[in-house]
């Protein structure tokens, strides 16, 4: 082997790296979109529009397929509020996606958390199902959480949105998170 392909063998196992290693950057990354000015700022991100408070910061990120938006607080701390979009199975009908959400209406399985409600409202004209939750994991999370889990399923795609908070703070933070819910608009 002469030394022109020594350096093609060499440049070539470079570039297949950087590539595995940017994959791999972006599959774990979350990409700041923008911190919010005002509660005017509206974002659109792969067929989703919506408002967010002020101060906050908006991520993306994929994640196996599916595309995820964060609205952080405090920097992917803290309050957060989370929409993860996934297309339904190509043989399932919007109406067997809502059937599966209803059917499994337990947050989690675990002791450590305890339903508190579960209800519907009312996002960009059609229905969601919201369920909100105690955890009481101090090993995951060293305090006691409050979350709000909403589905909403339109045109082919699930919206599977997630609000988690200090359970002291939960309640403050509900008119960020109207606003969010909504300004909410899927197409």
């Amino acid at each position: 082997m002469d030394k022109t392909n020594k350096i093609l063998l060499i440049a070539c196992g470079i570039l297949i790296f950087l590539v595995s290693a940017w994959q791999i950057v972006s599959y774990m990354s979350y990409i700041p979109i923008k911190v919010a000015n005002n509660n005017n700022d509206t974002y659109f991100i792969d067929g989703v529009s919506f408002k967010s408070p002020v101060n906050w910061t908006v991520y993306t990120s994929n994640v196996d397929g599916d595309k995820i938006i964060d609205i952080n607080k405090n920097k992917l701390d803290y309050p957060y509020f989370q929409i993860q979009i996934t297309s339904n199975p190509t043989d399932e009908s919007d109406q067997d996606a809502i059937n599966e959400i209803q059917n499994s209406s337990d947050p989690d399985e675990s002791s450590c958390t305890t339903l508190i409600s579960n209800n519907t409202l009312t996002i960009d004209n059609e229905t969601a199902y919201e369920t909100t939750s105690i955890i009481n994991d101090y090993t995951k999370f060293n305090q006691t959480m409050k979350e709000e889990d909403i589905n909403l399923v339109k045109n082919g795609k699930t919206y599977f949105m997630y609000f988690l908070a200090q359970n002291n703070e939960f309640n403050n933070e509900n008119p960020n998170i109207d606003l969010i819910i909504n300004s909410l608009k899927v197409r």
